[in-house]
């Protein structure tokens, strides 16, 4: 009988290993008992679950399954046993795979031919298993039961941790591209988070709408993820039929189409061109779509702010010659992408300085590198001449010379400084790299998306997942909220704001503490509050946490412009920000918004 075959997540294929992604789902049986191997395996024959098969893997002792474990991925049960080497064999076994391996998908069922060695309730208190089955009793029908109901846990576990991985990566992902100065290398960026993110290896094209001088379905493929002419009309991509009906209905109405045959994305908004990402073959489920929907919205805000960048970039040409009324039309870019007389300065400084200050950085950056190689080379030069000196006549003036030069200069001082002192500089360069995101953050805070109805709970909430990992070791959240239902904002920017308080919160908590979330009513509308018990907000602080760039964190650690943010998106909804705090006790922020858009929002914006 073969004991184990399993396919290393380390390795290429071994005899019996199956290729990647797993046609079977892989069930490991330990027991010391060969027989109960026989029967399962008899039991579990002709077993399917969603259209695969069961691959039954054998180890007879908790040290031989424990190495299996280690050399292999893609267990998806395992059935085990209590009693083998020793009396608490199985179950030390399954505290190694929770604490040591760290898996918390694989779904354990526990067998035991002898309960009152290890008592059900005694068992499932203090073990991470997920069925517990007194041998006597699992006949066929249950022991089917028993692994159906374990594969469709462990499918659901492996399907939320691939999303959470996605959206990782999506919220990880800048908010700003920067793809050049041409549509094609940003629909490249694009595709390729799209592609990673969603784990599809299958065909992938961007396309883009017409010029105006073409026929209006006479669409461009900017790029693809196989041998795809870039520049081409999509007419010479093997698409089918159905599918062009859906990209072309994706153009036409601005909204993504799925069907059970591919994925069609637009990406853009309603008031400017959009691009249509088409994966032929990938048919996303539920949670699938929602993280697709997410990507798309963060996509067509980077397209968005792709086109400012170019207009910008497109103003700054002809600067020199038309100072004054270039001066003026900025001057109104600014205050439309911050909705602010007062942050135009600020804008105009990061739109503009950012950019230019990122290529020098950037050559400064690579330089550094440079220096770097062309210092150990120098190295490697003085020490060979250093060991041909010491085989060499130690009389020759020209070695006493070499010599006292060495000691001069102080070569071992160097060869331990150098490398501190590049050292600091990339520091250096990555902070001011930093200050400069955090400036064209800041310009975006009032940049353009669509008014809309939004559950402002549901808000919260979304907030409060992206800012789980800032809260979750150090703060208990309490949830009061009032029902207060939908509100007309901005989603987006809100979302921003009640990430900023979220993340101060837990901040402000030292090690252990509480954060508390509430919701309620007033008559214009509804508030939000945002309360902690941390270390508060002095008097003399509280005063300035809405100026731009003041902030009390240590040097590096911030640049104060969050909160300055957050004051100028609450303005442009209507609303206000009130802040309470006692030091040593924590403070509390409850944002006032009105239930619909305010008077100076009725008309939107024209596109920049």
């Amino acid at each position: 009988m073969t004991r184990l075959k399993l396919r290393s997540s380390h390795s290429g294929d071994i005899d019996g290993a199956l290729p990647e992604p797993p046609p079977c789902w892989l069930i490991l049986i330990v027991d010391d008992d060969e027989d109960l191997h026989s029967i399962t395996r008899l039991a579990l024959r002709n077993v399917e679950f969603h259209n695969r098969k069961l691959q039954l893997a054998s180890a007879y002792s908790a040290e031989e399954a424990r190495k299996a474990l280690q050399e292999n991925a893609g267990v998806a049960v395992i059935l085990l046993d209590v009693v083998m080497e020793s009396d608490d064999a199985g179950l030390e076994l399954a505290r190694y795979i929770r604490e040591e391996l760290g898996d918390h998908n694989v779904r354990i069922i526990l067998r035991t031919g002898q309960p009152g060695m290890a008592p059900e309730r005694d068992v499932i208190l203090r073990y991470d298993i997920n069925d517990y089955k007194n041998k006597t009793e699992l006949d066929a029908q249950k022991l089917y039961t028993s692994v159906i109901s374990a594969l469709r846990a462990y499918e659901s576990l492996c399907a939320l941790e691939t999303h959470h991985r996605g959206l990782r990566q999506i919220i990880e992902a800048p908010d700003y591209l920067q793809p050049g100065t041409t549509l094609q290398d940003f629909a490249k960026d694009i595709l390729s988070q799209l592609l990673r993110i969603t784990g599809f290896e299958g065909t992938g094209l961007m396309l883009s709408p017409p010029p105006p001088s073409e026929p209006p379905d006479a669409y461009t493929i900017l790029c693809g993820s196989e041998d795809i002419t870039a520049g081409a009309p999509w007419s010479q991509a093997p698409i089918p039929a159905p599918a062009r009906a859906a990209i072309k209905a994706a153009f036409q109405t601005g909204e993504s189409q799925f069907s059970s045959t591919e994925t069609v994305l637009f990406i853009g908004r309603h008031d400017e061109p959009g691009l249509v990402a088409y994966l032929d073959g990938h048919t996303p489920d539920g949670l699938a779509r929602n993280l697709l929907e997410v990507f798309d919205a963060k996509a067509a805000i980077s397209l968005h702010n792709m086109r400012l960048h170019n207009q910008l970039a497109d103003a700054n040409a002809t600067l020199e010659e038309k100072v004054v009324a270039r001066t003026q039309e900025l001057e109104q870019t600014h205050l439309q992408l911050l909705q602010s007389e007062k942050l135009a300065s600020i804008g105009q400084l990061a739109a503009g300085v950012a950019h230019e200050i990122n290529n020098p950085i950037g050559f400064v950056s690579s330089n550094l590198g440079s220096l770097e190689n062309y210092v150990k080379d120098l190295m490697s030069i003085i020490d060979a001449a250093e060991a041909v000196r010491q085989n060499s006549d130690d009389e020759n003036p020209r070695w006493n010379e070499f010599k006292t030069i060495i000691s001069d200069l102080e070569l071992d001082y160097l060869r331990q400084d150098i490398p501190d002192v590049i050292a600091e500089t990339r520091n250096g360069l990555e902070r001011v790299r930093k200050i400069v995101q955090d400036l064209r953050d800041f310009t975006r805070a009032g940049e353009g998306e669509e008014w809309r109805h939004s559950p402002i709970e549901a808000q919260l909430e979304s907030a409060l997942a992206i800012a789980w990992n800032e809260i979750k070791y150090k703060a208990e959240v309490i949830k009061e909220y009032g029902d207060v239902g939908e509100i007309e904002c901005l989603p987006g920017q809100l979302n921003q704001v009640l990430l900023n308080l979220l993340v101060n919160a837990a901040q402000a908590i030292e090690s252990s503490g509480k954060i508390w979330l509430r919701t309620g009513f007033w008559e214009q509308g509804v508030w939000v509050e945002v309360q902690d018990n941390g270390a508060g907000i002095p008097e003399e602080t509280r005063k300035r946490i809405f100026d731009p760039f003041f902030t009390t964190k240590p040097v590096g650690k911030g640049t104060g412009l969050g909160l300055a943010i957050s004051h100028s998106i609450i303005e442009r909804h209507g609303g206000r920000i009130e802040v309470d705090s006692t030091p040593g006790q924590g403070a509390r922020f409850r944002l006032w918004l009105l239930s619909e858009r305010p008077p100076q929002e009725a008309t939107p914006a024209k596109a920049v």
